[in-house]
């Protein structure tokens, strides 16, 4: 549970509170005491460690978001975005993020939009200044 925003600048240069950036098969979230988390689909694959990491090598190089520093999270039931109706058999792992992420094709879910870092209302966690 978030006990403050996380706020995420993108490539657009505003800053989006609370987003996760989605699409059938996976998400990426951020949270104020973890680092960026992607999650992917396994639905009952088994793979193994070093599969699991190219997968979320793939993920994120076909998405083009720049990042370092991969490390397995778990392996277990989580919910998709939009609606976090369905449990789906998952993999995650947390990276570190090393620029901004293009919003122009990805689905985007957010609490609100800032055009600039000091129009955020009290603290947060803040990724960007890239």
């Amino acid at each position: 549970m978030s006990l403050v925003g996380t706020y995420v600048q993108m490539a657009d240069t505003f800053w989006y509170e609370d987003p996760v950036i989605y699409n059938d098969d996976i998400f990426i979230c951020f949270d104020d005491d973890d680092p960026p988390e992607l999650v992917y689909k396994s639905d009952g694959k088994h793979s193994t460690k070093q599969e699991q990491l190219e997968t979320a090598i793939d993920i994120l190089n076909n998405n083009d978001i720049k990042f370092k520093d991969l490390k397995l999270n778990v392996h277990s039931g989580r919910m998709y975005p939009p609606d976090y109706t369905t449990m789906h058999d998952s993999i995650s792992f947390f990276f570190t993020l090393m620029g901004p992420i293009d919003t122009k094709y990805k689905n985007l879910k957010h609490d609100g939009r800032f055009a600039y870092k000091k129009d955020i209302p009290g603290e947060g966690v803040f990724y960007g200044g890239w």
